[in-house]
């Protein structure tokens, strides 16, 4: 009997070896370049034993021998592999394509999961930005996200790009969103190309610099609860730009691409055929006669011998009828439709681009190095622009708990003739060109053979025979020829973005991460006027030069603390402190009264003091600190429902002391009830979420001051010194003036059907932008004409609908997809 039980107990211990518990340890890696993978959830499938991987992607678990482990992470397809009495079990992980874009870049550089997010964000991808070859990224978001619209000043690759999302927020103060690339804020700035007698040239601004070919995607956060984290630089929304890392490769990788595009003009008036410049004699009498004809006396008898046509700016003259008819540069030709038109004054813009990418994926790191050549060219006559671009990215894990990131990104940028602006030709009669004239006959008349300006009338010139005497002239369009083919205005820059970025993990759920950043920028620009008539007529042409730097700087600290307080519930707080700081100086110095020798282009040829253009403007230093502390607090239940709270204290410079410290608070929340009810088979993901959030905008640097201008009345008296005196502007600012704020409310319903094949994202938000600063007109008793004032409010409200269609939905990465995308928004401001 005891041999029998001896034996029992004996089998029974090594039937249930196999399922006794042991320690079973790995690697987790991706499959495409053999990265670590940290952060994996590792799972005793039908237990609740689970862990992670660590920042090598290692891991250590419990689980007998006859168990299998279910390894998930997203962004990847779930594995289960069997343990098979193995104490080491290694595995590589596949991309999932269906669940590639679960991962979005938030305020702060921060990654979260789509399913948390309660707010709405535009993903946009590199191959959509790629596609068109376009020189600047902003043009190719035409379409891209319902609720941003782009508006690009016609011109070519320098023209500024202004980008709106859900409507203005601010009647006088900035409209544009804040630009991050990497984690740092950098130079962005309006592009207003408006003011023509202030500045003929079409100015561009500072996110023209960034290279499509060197950006991985771009995240657009629409709302003010998505923006909050950002404060007052948010209130017309945030684009972050993440750029290209050499992730995702084994070992060396090279890639190359080249793109060649021509521009040309694609809108011009409507022209009719049938009547040349002028008028009939019932509308007036201008010595026409009854076709509408005038005759010129061309051998001096008296009598008009030649037909001509009034000097009219309008075109009810008299019909085509091909017969001879001197025009104004004094040439007899057939009276008929030229078939030219205002595109005969420009060219067409032949650009190319060039990319060569170089990358390598360490053990402990990656590198990517790439450089791009860009030749651009623009339809304004003999304009052109020139880049040389290089990124260098790299990443390291020199130790399991620390990983340092740095982006190197550098501008070199040679513009020539800046594109004109063409006002004066389409706000002007006398820039209007009729359907008889020609380009080519303001080519030929712009100058005289001498090279000087045109000369109209009897007016003096060294070429009589060659004054401009007959009608249909039109001065505005000579005067463009002029500027665009006498003059230049050349621009040389060199631009720096580069972040720093060191993150520690002092424990498992304890991170810590520094980040330094700087938008360094140094310009030079030299405008040459011609000389348009001979010194003997008097002085004339013009030479200045501007030298200007633009430097950012930009610094964060932030502190993550994640606790799972049990197996539902996630909580995760943030606190963190992050300051910027500008600092732009730009000097110029130009020619006073003209060149005292023709066309020597230097100060020093100025006939009189040479001038430092326009205080404030051309020479001026600009300078503004902004720091903020912030933190969030995030709750995770089951990954069903998800809340979020932020809250950001910003302070700044430009407002008085005890008046410049402002909180934006916000809260968002997404329910994920697909995972929560039983939906019909054909619903593969259904979300809700709503947000309410406050961001701001503060007025420009110096516009809330109270402040004295000082003049000079000279010498008064021989041996005396110079007299000075003090004004204050008019328009007086306000020491108690407040940020305009903008709060917003959001609901939105995200659907994907058919295993991911349709996808609907539906938004409804309501935005009240209040605080408008404008200047109050007040009582000139008062000793000025208006004061700063918060006093006008705005409201945007509107409806975004995105749906996007997979007729063809690869089963691989690299295999054919046919997608399909609809974006409709409607704004009511």
């Amino acid at each position: 009997m005891a041999k029998d039980l001896l034996r029992l107990i004996t089998f029974l211990l090594v039937i249930s070896t196999p399922a006794l518990a042991q320690t079973i340890s790995g690697r987790v890696t991706t499959t495409t370049d053999g990265q670590p993978l940290p952060g994996v959830s590792i799972v005793v499938k039908g237990s609740t034993s689970g862990t992670v991987t660590d920042a090598d992607g290692k891991y250590s678990i419990a689980a007998a021998g006859n168990r299998t482990l279910v390894f998930s992470f997203i962004g990847y397809k779930t594995k289960e592999i069997a343990v098979e009495n193995r104490s080491a079990v290694d595995v590589t992980m596949d991309e999932d394509a269906s669940m590639i874009n679960e991962v979005v870049v938030t305020a702060l550089g921060i990654k979260k999961e789509e399913r948390a997010l309660g707010y709405a964000t535009a993903v946009v991808n590199n191959e959509a930005l790629v596609k068109t070859a376009s020189p600047n990224f902003a043009n190719v978001l035409y379409g891209k996200a319902p609720g941003v619209s782009i508006n690009a000043t016609p011109g070519g690759a320098t023209s500024g790009v202004s980008i709106n999302i859900r409507g203005f927020s601010s009647i006088t103060g900035n409209t544009q969103p804040l630009i991050v690339m990497d984690g740092i804020p950098i130079r962005n700035g309006e592009a207003r190309n408006t003011d023509y007698w202030g500045d003929q040239r079409i100015r561009g601004n500072g996110l023209l610099d960034l290279n499509p070919a060197d950006i991985e995607n771009i995240s657009i956060l629409k709302g003010a609860s998505a923006a909050a984290l950002y404060g007052s630089e948010a209130v017309n929304g945030v684009v972050l730009v993440t750029t290209k890392s050499g992730k995702g490769r084994k070992g060396l990788g090279v890639d190359f691409s080249a793109s060649y595009s021509v521009d040309n003009i694609a809108y011009l008036p409507r022209y009719q055929n049938v009547r040349g410049p002028g008028y009939m004699l019932n509308y007036s009498n201008g010595g026409q006669d009854a076709n509408g004809f005038i005759y010129y006396d061309t051998n001096g008898d008296g009598k008009g011998d030649t037909r001509g046509l009034l000097g009219a700016t309008v075109n009810f003259g008299p019909k085509f009828d091909g017969q001879p008819i001197m025009s104004f540069d004094g040439k007899i030709r057939p009276y008929s439709p030229s078939g030219n038109s205002y595109a005969d004054l420009f060219q067409n813009a032949n650009s190319a681009m060039i990319n060569l990418a170089i990358s390598k994926s360490l053990d402990k790191g990656n590198l990517r190095f790439s450089y791009t050549r860009q030749d651009n060219g623009m339809i304004s006559y003999n304009s052109k622009n020139e880049k040389n671009i290089m990124n260098l990215s790299a990443s390291f894990n020199l130790h399991p708990k620390l990983q340092t990131d740095l982006m190197v990104n550098y501008v070199n940028q040679y513009t020539h003739n800046r594109p004109f602006k063409v006002d004066r030709m389409i706000n002007n009669f006398t820039g209007m060109m009729n359907r008889f004239e020609a380009a080519d006959w303001y080519f030929n008349t712009y100058q005289t053979s001498l090279g000087y300006k045109y000369v109209t009338g009897t007016n003096q010139s060294l070429t009589p025979n060659e004054n401009i005497i007959r009608n249909g002239f039109k001065s505005d369009i000579a005067d463009y020829v002029w500027s665009t083919r006498a003059n230049t205005y050349d621009e040389y820059s060199n631009r720096i973005i580069a972040s720093l970025t060191q993150s520690w993990d002092i424990l498992s759920n304890l991170k810590l991460r520094g980040r330094l950043g700087t938008d360094f920028t140094s310009e030079r620009l030299e405008d040459r006027q011609r000389s348009d008539r001979p010194l003997a007529f008097g002085y004339s042409g013009y030479f200045g030069m501007s030298n200007n730097i633009y430097n950012n700087f930009y610094g964060e600290a932030l502190l993550t603390y994640t606790k799972k307080l049990n197996e539902d519930i996630t909580l995760t707080a943030m606190g963190g402190y992050n300051g910027y700081q500008q600092l732009n100086t730009m000097m110029k110095r130009e020619t006073n009264g003209g060149l005292s020798t023709e066309n020597f282009y230097d100060v020093a040829a100025s006939v009189n003091t040479p001038t430092g253009g326009r205080i404030g403007v051309d020479n001026a230093r600009v300078r503004w600190v902004r720091d903020a502390v912030l933190g969030t607090l995030n709750f995770n239940f089951k990954d069903i429902v998800y809340v979020e709270g932020t809250v950001r204290r910003d302070r700044t410079s430009t407002l008085a002391p005890g008046n410049n410290a402002f909180v934006y608070p916000s809260v968002n929340s997404s329910f994920v009830f697909s995972d929560l009810f039983r939906l019909p088979t054909a619903i593969s993901y259904a979300k809700l979420r709503a947000s309410w959030g406050v961001v701001g905008n503060y007025p420009e640097i110096y516009r809330a001051n109270n402040a004295y201008s000082q003049g000079s009345l000279s010498l008064q008296q021989a041996g005396g010194s110079s007299v000075l005196y003090t004004t204050i502007s008019s328009d007086y600012g306000n020491d108690k003036i407040r940020p305009e704020q903008k709060r917003e409310f959001e609901v939105g319903l995200e659907t994907r059907l058919f295993k991911n094949r349709f996808r609907v994202d539906l938004s409804y938000y309501n935005a009240q932008i209040v605080d408008q600063i404008l200047p109050l007109t007040i009582g000139a008793s008062s000793g000025a004409r208006t004061i700063l004032a918060n006093i006008g409010t705005l409201r945007n409200q509107g409806v975004e609908l995105a749906l996007n269609v997979s007729p063809i939905q690869a089963q691989s990465l690299n295999g054919f997809n046919w997608d399909l995308t609809l974006n409709l928004a409607r704004n009511s401001n």
